[in-house]
């Protein structure tokens, strides 16, 4: 026969059990929602963290990219000037060189022959006008009216400014040769500049 103990043992491990049990079920409810929630919050972060990456990369790209084109323009810039620069040092040399050969004796020689050499070139063509500068009309008066030029040449008496040599042209305009001692620079800054242009790309 059961006593009264054993009843209030047995009622005390059912009733342990079932507190016990509910307890389970509120502790492993409150679990889940708890990770629920955690894995909600870490979700949120990654989402944060990688959007914050993607705007400091951004960010930081466009600075890159920005500060890339400024050095390149810079480059580029610092190449033209030393270009430029180059060029006109050797334009100078070339004209100061010039400067003594005009104010040498050799330099009527120079002229003389290279008329001449031109007009065995068109011989065939009448009524042709040259053009001196103005130093070189008053240098080259005395010899050009003892000698004179060919028959079908006519000596400007105005003056072209040109830094030496001269200009021959058809009086009908129909075409005209430049041996100014200019154009024999412009030949040479084109040439210097084709160089100078390879050496430095």
């Amino acid at each position: 026969m059961v006593t009264i103990e054993e009843k209030l043992h047995l009622f005390e491990k059912i009733l342990y059990d079932k507190t016990n049990s509910k307890i389970n079920d509120k502790l492993t409810k409150a679990r889940e929602e708890i990770n629920s929630e955690i894995a909600k919050e870490e979700k949120a972060i990654q989402a944060y963290k990688e959007k914050i990456t993607k705007e400091i990369y951004k960010k930081h790209k466009g600075n890159y990219e920005k500060e890339l084109f400024k050095a390149k323009f810079e480059s580029e810039q610092e190449l033209i000037n030393l270009r430029e620069e180059l060029i006109k040092e050797t334009v100078d040399g070339i004209k100061a060189n010039l400067i003594q050969f005009i104010n040498s004796k050799d330099y009527e020689e120079y002229i003389f022959s290279n008329i001449d050499n031109t007009l065995k070139n068109i011989k065939n063509e009448n009524s042709l006008v040259i053009y001196f500068n103005n130093e070189d009309l008053k240098r080259f008066k005395e010899r050009l009216e003892k000698e004179g030029l060919a028959d079908n040449v006519q000596i400007s008496p105005e003056s072209k400014n040109i830094l030496g040599g001269y200009i021959l042209e058809a009086e009908n305009m129909r075409f005209r040769i430049d041996c100014s001692l200019d154009s024999s620079i412009e030949e040479c800054i084109e040439k210097v500049g084709i160089k100078i242009t390879e050496i430095l790309v």
